[in-house]
């Protein structure tokens, strides 16, 4: 009994001097560690070209819009997207017709400005690659005589 108690004596005070030593202060500093993303999503921004409508809808019968967005990667690495609706109506000399399409471009911009602390500014450079879809209908033309010297309108 006696090589019992004198067993749980000696862990007893293995466990006390362990948890004692776990007790101490260290020396380290308490700060959270920021670990460093592969992507950094915190910025998308969306537009809409206000000029394409306005000049469209002086010109007359055209329609132009067009809707642009990006969407930030990395710290200065962006995805840009654009999309845009074109009808547009061309009046010529001899034929009249009517252009409808529309049309995607998807890249990448790259900000070269290094900002200070608070500093938003951005100076970019970037590539995009384009897809578009188009089609036109005549609306109306002339045939002209290439043999008559006053008049070339066919009658």
């Amino acid at each position: 009994m006696k090589k019992k108690q004198i067993y749980l004596f000696i862990i007893s005070i293995c466990l006390s001097t362990n948890m004692l030593i776990g007790q101490t202060e260290s020396n380290s500093n308490d700060t959270l560690i920021k670990k460093e993303k592969l992507l950094n999503i915190n910025k998308i921004r969306f537009g809409f070209d206000l000029l394409k409508p306005i000049a469209s809808s002086s010109e007359g019968d055209n329609l132009n819009y067009e809707i642009v967005g990006d969407l930030q990667l990395t710290e200065n690495i962006y995805l840009a997207g654009e999309y845009g609706l074109v009808d547009k109506v061309i009046e010529d000399e001899n034929i009249n017709f009517n252009s409808t399409g529309s049309f995607l471009r998807i890249g990448f911009d790259y900000n070269m400005f290094e900002n200070w602390i608070g500093m938003d500014n951005s100076i970019y450079v970037g590539f995009r690659y384009g897809t578009s879809s188009f089609s036109s209908k005549i609306l109306d033309y002339n045939v002209r005589n290439k043999d008559s010297y006053f008049s070339n309108l066919v009658d």
